[in-house]
Formats: C-alpha cells, structure tokens, sequence
C-alpha cells in the first residue's frame, strides 16, 4: 500500500480495463479535457502504455482528439523523470526540475547560468513522440506550497517588490518551454498559512470561517478577509 492507500494490481487487464471505464465515464459524461494523474510512479511499468490509449480512445470518439494526459512524480533529477515518458509511455509529467530551478532563480538564489543548465538537459526527454516542450511546467503545488509563499518566506521582498518577482516567476512561466499549469489561488495572490505546504496550501476560495485564511498575506493585496 501506498500511504495506507489501497493497491490495485495494475498488472491484471481487468483492473487497467475497468480503470479505463471508470476515468472514460469523467470525459463523456462531464467533459473533462484533460487528467493530471497523481502519484505516477507508482504502478507497473506498462499500466500506461495499455491504459492511456484506451482513454484517449474514448476521448477521440466524444469529440476531443486532443485530449491531454499528464503524469505528477515529485522527482528533481531529469534522466529519472524523462524516463516516465521515454519508458513508462506518458505523454507528459510535471517538470519537477523547471520547479526546482525557477524557484530558486526568482528569490535570487541562482543565476540565469541555472537556466540555461537545465534547458541543456532537455535532450533526455526526446524520442519519437515527446520532447521538452510538452513537459508541464509549474511554480507550485498543493504538496510544496505556493510560489507566492515562496517569495514571501525566502526573500526579504515586500509589498509592490514581492508582486513583481511573483509576476517575473510567472513571466518565466508562461514565456519558456512547456505548457505551463497555475495552482489555483496564485491568480490572486494566495500565499498559504503556517508552513505554507500540504493543507496549508489548499485553502478555499468561497467566504471562510478559518481564520488563518482570512487574515494570511496576499501578494499584490489585502488579505482575503
């Protein structure tokens, strides 16, 4: 088991079958365009090349060729995590390295050299079907925290300062390879409570009676109240 989570035998095709089913039933019945597959290292080396083309499948025939599927394993070395789309057949992961690297290179921790370095390593991704630029791209996570505590905590940044290095974090973002993801909230400038990872980043964007979130830092404006 993982974390007290129950294991399905991802090797028997009844089980990837059924999964299939289950996750095809989201994109038919509720139009979903798209899956960020959680904690994808842990299954069998071929689950992914037996189930994903039975969903894209269902999705080409509700009318969404496009349909994207990406993979999230918290690795920070490239050639591990390449080997999720060169071996495992994902099609995309979260680049948990580009993570890593913009983070540090926002607070002033590292030098656009630190950039230029991890883009040198794109090659690991390349084979026949996948490349770099269809890696997702990310500044933060319900797991990690928010960027915006990350600038607030890290740097000695302040009010309109911490707004922009939070809008040249997502400048990098959205003008480098890869399709970039925004964790909801960030859009308004939510930060996080306490140690800002795990529950402490999943606060609720409807009226809230937790009074941590009500008075937390917001970058770029008051607290949400």
């Amino acid at each position: 088991d993982f974390s007290g989570l129950d294991d399905l035998m991802t090797e028997d095709w009844t089980v990837v079958k059924a999964l299939a089913d289950a996750y095809g039933e989201w994109i038919t019945k509720y139009g979903v365009d798209g899956f960020r597959i959680d904690t994808a290292k842990h299954v069998d080396p071929y689950f992914f090349g037996r189930w994903l083309p039975l969903v894209n499948q269902t999705a080409a025939a509700a009318g969404k060729p496009s349909f994207t599927s990406f993979g999230e394993a918290w690795l920070t070395d490239t050639a591990q995590l390449s080997e999720l789309m060169l071996a495992r057949q994902l099609p995309s992961v979260l680049d948990f390295p580009y993570q890593d690297t913009v983070r540090k290179f926002v607070s002033d921790q590292v030098t656009g050299r630190s950039l230029a370095l991890l883009f040198d390593d794109d090659d690991y991704y390349t084979s026949a079907s996948t490349n770099a630029y269809g890696l997702t791209t990310f500044l933060g996570n319900h797991d990690m925290g928010r960027i915006g505590f990350f600038l607030a905590t890290g740097t000695s940044a302040e009010g309109p300062a911490l707004l922009e290095r939070d809008v040249l974090a997502h400048d990098v973002l959205y003008l480098t390879r890869g399709v970039p993801v925004v964790y909801y909230g960030d859009e308004v400038g939510m930060t996080g409570s306490g140690d800002g990872k795990d529950k402490n980043a999943r606060q609720d964007m409807f009226p809230t009676e937790v009074a941590a979130w009500r008075t937390e830092e917001r970058v770029g404006g008051a607290p949400i109240g």
